[in-house]
């Protein structure tokens, strides 16, 4: 099926659709739609994007991962000692008037 365009805001029951979605059309119904509201579709030029490597060739590192799903904290990245713990003596955020 050939793909269309749409250059304008159009609804009926042959088609509906927004400016600037692209839909897969018969060239019929899209003839009919044109015959309804003259330059509603416009085809689009389909262009094969051929791969310039092999999927044998790609190396591992430039696959994406196929397990994006987050399994834990992420380390700490610096060893820090513990800071003293915060009492009423340390913690001044507060002054009493």
């Amino acid at each position: 099926m050939p793909r269309f365009r749409f250059t304008q805001t159009y609804k009926s029951n042959l088609a509906a659709g927004n400016k600037g979605d692209e839909v897969d059309l018969a060239e019929d119904l899209a003839a009919l739609v044109n015959n309804d509201a003259p330059g509603t579709l416009t085809a689009v030029k389909m262009v094969k994007v051929e791969d310039e490597q092999d999927e044998e060739e790609t190396r591992a590192v430039d696959k994406p991962p196929s397990d994006r799903m987050v399994h834990g904290a992420p380390k700490k990245r610096t060893e820090r000692e513990p800071e003293e713990p915060i009492d009423k003596s340390t913690f001044k955020a507060v002054k009493k008037p």
